[in-house]
Order: structure tokens, then C-alpha cells, then sequence
């Protein structure tokens, strides 16, 4: 094997692999942070979060499904699910952002704030993450090579959870210089920038080897249709 084929093959597996990371710098936070983060420092009641994330975790199931039809019926130059982590980059660092953000609109207006930016940050992460798995067997022929794919995801979702649990809090204590809500929110800028640019990576590093063929229009509702 050519040391050019060889760099290849590792720019497509790190390309791969960095998109986890991505995601996971964000997840995490849900994860680990968005319950203290409503009730603590946004002040929303417990049981208000707590039909929130159950609605969202509805909506999310729903959409997971439909993101899925939609990247099975996605005909581009770039293939079904690579465009997703161009196109939905940006979305879901905004989103990201704004979900972690504190508005002065009274607990009621907090509470539909919520509403509406952590199930656009669900819908936004469904659109980067549910592609990653799809793109998986048009990235390469060899079934070691797609384990090898595989694992190189699950190593950089670690490393990306790792840093969130590591990092977040002094970040938040040194950059809220006293103030949790303004810790989160620039915490969360620096995470979300990262993982903004780490899947402008993924889209430039991955590429799917089998596409529709030129001109074909196969019914393709998409605009950026080969």
C-alpha cells in the first residue's frame, strides 16, 4: 500500500472519528449539565424541565425516524448523508449556543425559550449524527475497514465526553468571572465553534464511494442534486 493511499485512509478515519468528538462536545453537556442548568441558573421548576425533556425526547424519537427517510431519498454530488454534516454544522452550534443562553423574559418566556431551542438543538443534532451512522457502509468496501471506522468513532466520542466532564466547570468559573449563566453560555460558545469547524472537517475528509450517477434525477427532490 502507497504511503499517498495510506494518508488516505487515516484522513478518512480521522475525519470520521472527529465528527463524534464534535457531537460529543455538545451532548455531554445535555447530558451531564442542561437539568442543573434550567433549574440553577435559568430558575425553571423541575417539573416543568422534566415534561420538557420528555416532549423533546418524543419529538426526537419522530424525527430520528423521519431524518433517516430523508437521507435514504437525499441524491447529491456528495452522496445521501455527507451534505448533513455541512448543512447542519451550523444550525447545531447556534442552536447549541442558544440553548445554554439565559433570556430576561420572565419564567414564563424562559420556559418557551427552552421549548424552542433544545428541540431545534434536538432536531439539529439528529441531522448531524443520525448521517454518521448511515454514511458508515458507502465509506469503504472492506468490512475490517469499516470496523476500524467504528472503533475510531467510539475512541473520539470518549475523548469528547472526557473533555466535557473534565473542562466544563472551570471553564464556566473562569469565564463567568462570578456568573453561572454567563460561564455556560461562553463555555458553550468554545465548545460549539469546535465542533462547528470538526464537521466542516468530516465533510471535507469522508467521501462516500458509491453515488447516483450523474443526471439521474430518480424523483430527487434535493436542490443540490447532481
Amino acid at each position: 500500500m502507497s504511503m499517498v493511499t495510506k494518508a488516505g485512509i487515516w484522513k478518512q478515519r480521522l475525519g470520521y472519528g472527529v465528527a463524534d468528538f464534535a457531537c460529543n462536545l455538545i451532548w455531554q453537556m445535555i447530558t451531564l449539565y442542561l437539568m442543573f442548568f434550567y433549574t440553577d441558573v435559568m430558575g425553571l421548576q423541575v417539573l416543568a424541565v422534566s415534561a420538557l425533556l420528555l416532549v423533546t425526547r418524543i419529538v426526537d424519537g419522530v424525527a430520528d425516524a423521519i431524518m433517516g427517510i430523508i437521507i435514504d431519498k437525499t441524491r447529491t454530488r456528495w452522496g445521501k448523508s455527507r451534505p448533513y454534516f455541512l448543512f447542519g454544522a451550523i444550525p447545531f452550534g447556534i442552536l447549541s449556543i442558544l440553548t445554554f443562553y439565559v433570556p430576561d423574559i420572565g419564567p414564563v418566556g424562559k420556559l418557551i425559550y427552552a421549548y424552542f431551542t433544545y428541540m431545534g438543538l434536538s432536531l439539529a443534532y439528529t441531522m448531524v449524527n443520525i448521517p454518521m451512522a448511515s454514511i458508515l457502509p458507502s465509506l469503504t468496501r472492506d468490512g475490517q475497514e469499516r470496523t476500524v471506522l467504528a472503533t475510531t468513532r467510539i475512541i473520539f466520542s470518549f475523548i469528547g465526553a472526557t473533555a466535557v466532564s473534565v473542562l466544563t466547570m472551570p471553564l464556566v468559573r473562569m469565564l463567568g468571572n462570578g456568573s453561572q449563566a454567563h460561564g455556560f453560555f461562553w463555555t458553550m460558545v468554545i465548545f460549539s465553534v469546535v465542533g462547528m469547524m470538526l464537521f466542516f472537517v468530516t465533510f471535507k475528509n469522508v467521501e462516500e464511494k458509491s453515488k447516483a450517477p450523474a443526471g439521474k434525477s430518480d424523483g430527487c427532490p434535493n436542490l443540490f442534486c447532481a
